[in-house]
């Protein structure tokens, strides 16, 4: 019993002498294979989240200036057509794409001598994506103010039968590195009334 016992206690001293040798010299080849599949799989999956969270990054981004720009418009619109003094001259040819709103606006005068009259032009500027509102300044040189960017058409059309313009404009968002195709597209339609 007792040189069974030896034999015992001298093979686990041998196992454990070639475990230690064994892991002093380094890692085996499918501890290697094991330690490279569980980092590939870490790497793809942060990877793929970081795509994930930059494309949705982009996407917020994208809505939101859409929604100011959307706003800016609406609101613009309404401001410069609906003003107590402000009558509709005319309407450039709807069905083009470069369509033009002009207004006539009365103005009193400072001094009490009657009105002054003042012309202004809402149009669209395709080349730069934009509408914009032209007007003669108090120094009577023409000004102009971007109503809208980021701006791919617009259209104006008067409702029959009433004193109501309405406008329908598509805005278009484009990502810097790929100025292509849009990541985003919305359309705002509104009406405004005249005088």
């Amino acid at each position: 019993m007792l040189f069974r016992t030896k034999m015992i206690k001298l093979i686990r001293r041998l196992h454990l002498r070639r475990f230690v040798e064994a892991r002093s010299k380094g890692m085996t080849v499918t501890e290697l294979m094991i330690a490279l599949a569980i980092s590939t799989i870490v790497l793809l999956t942060v990877t793929l989240v970081s795509t994930q969270s930059l494309k949705i990054t982009k996407a917020t981004k994208a809505s939101m200036t859409l929604d100011e720009e959307i706003t800016k418009l609406h609101t613009s619109m309404n401001y410069l057509v609906s003003r107590e003094f402000t009558f509709l001259d005319g309407i450039s040819d709807p069905l083009f794409e470069d369509a033009s709103l002009t207004l006539i606006n009365n103005i009193p005068s400072s001094d009490g001598s009657g009105v002054k009259y003042a012309t202004s032009t809402i149009f669209y500027e395709p080349e730069n994506a934009r509408i914009v509102h032209e007007f003669y300044g108090k120094d009577l040189s023409i000004k102009s103010s971007t109503l809208a960017e980021n701006v791919s058409a617009l259209k104006f059309e008067l409702i029959a039968d009433t004193s109501y313009l309405s406008y329908d404009a598509t805005f278009s968002y484009y990502d810097s590195t790929a100025a292509t195709r849009p990541i985003l597209i919305r359309n705002a339609k509104g009406s405004v009334r005249f005088y």
